[in-house]
């Protein structure tokens, strides 16, 4: 584990896999506005937004 500009960094080498976490950041950002004590809440997508095909992983490996 590692943190780099403010993101913490995970490598599983075995696996291959890093794991990036902005956890920090986001907590002193609810800390500055004085909402650290709200509680998060599940928000509804919107039906008219749609993603490019261009932008959506084909090969198993991008998937991951």
């Amino acid at each position: 584990m590692d943190v780099t500009l403010g993101m913490r960094n995970v490598r599983d080498r075995k696996i291959e896999k890093l794991w990036l976490s902005q956890q920090k950041y986001i907590e002193r950002v609810l800390e500055i506005f004085n909402m650290e004590n709200y509680k998060p809440v599940s928000t509804a997508f919107v039906d008219h937004f749609k993603l490019s095909s261009k932008e959506c992983p084909t090969s198993e490996n991008d998937k991951e």
